[in-house]
């Protein structure tokens, strides 16, 4: 036990939080004003300039304020001090928590400030597909249908309407908001329009809406008709369990990654002349 023991600096910091907080309350620096009590008695007229500045200090433990200069200097010192300590040194030095305070480390940050991440640790990736179905829709078409929980409706592009032979009722103009903010109306709304899954025969009531970036957009209204269960793999795959609300059919249907929307020249077509 009476062995001595040589550690460095860095290793006693981040051994004792006493030496810790000692270093930092030698190296913080601070801003002390003066005292009312100590100024002169007969403070009534302010001495001249020049007298002043050669006056010698009235106190030495009186510190006065630093220049902006070396203001700066102090906090550039300070900087590269804390830099050049440890994780647990550079933590200490931040406002002292509640007593017997609970604090939870990130497990990434742990592994990254000790260096050694293991080769197996799962992250999330940057960006994943947007998911889709590909319902038989009017009994005619399979169309990509994009499955998005936010939104409130289920909206069908225009082209996509047309191509259907679709009608729909103009009275029912609804003013849809994009995510930036933007207002546009939509042209109507189509009734009961079928929408067939395996055995699972849907009616859905679809607004139809000019240029949007989807053919088909399947909002809320269609999870809580099919009372829908969403199962997201490892892999990205994607199923979606649904139900059908007039025969109590299930069917797990295979989610696909969202392919370009389909385009339809609009207007007169060019003369052939």
């Amino acid at each position: 036990m009476n062995t001595p023991i040589t550690l460095t600096q860095r290793e006693l910091l981040s051994l004792s939080p006493d030496v810790r907080a000692q270093v930092r309350e030698a190296t913080t620096s601070r801003r002390v004003v003066l005292n009312p009590k100590d100024k002169p008695a007969n403070h009534s007229s302010a001495p001249p300039v020049d007298q002043f500045v050669l006056d010698p200090l009235p106190h030495e433990s009186t510190i006065l304020h630093d220049s902006l200069d070396e203001q700066r200097a102090n906090d550039a010192r300070n900087s590269a001090f804390l830099d050049s300590m440890p994780a647990a040194f550079a933590h200490s030095a931040q406002p002292d928590l509640p007593p017997n305070a609970l604090v939870i480390p990130d497990v990434y940050e742990s592994f990254y400030q000790s260096g050694d991440i293991p080769d197996d640790l799962v992250v999330s990736m940057e960006s994943t597909a947007i998911r889709s179905i590909l319902p038989i829709v009017d009994n005619k078409q399979q169309i990509e249908s994009i499955i998005d929980g936010g939104s409130q409706i289920i909206a069908m592009s225009e082209a996509i309407c047309h191509e259907l032979g679709l009608a729909y009722d103009p009275r029912i103009v609804l003013k849809m908001q994009s995510a930036n903010g933007s207002i546009s109306p939509s042209l109507g709304l189509a009734r009961n329009v079928p929408f067939r899954l395996g055995d699972i025969t849907l009616y859905l009531q679809v607004h139809v809406v000019r240029n949007p970036a989807y053919d088909i957009l399947l909002g809320r209204p269609f999870d809580v008709l099919t009372q829908s269960v969403i199962r997201n793999l490892p892999d990205e795959n994607q199923t979606i369990t649904i139900c059908d609300p007039n025969t109590g059919k299930v069917a797990t249907v295979p989610t696909v990654p969202r392919g370009p929307p389909r385009t339809r020249t609009q207007g007169f077509q060019p003369s052939r002349n």
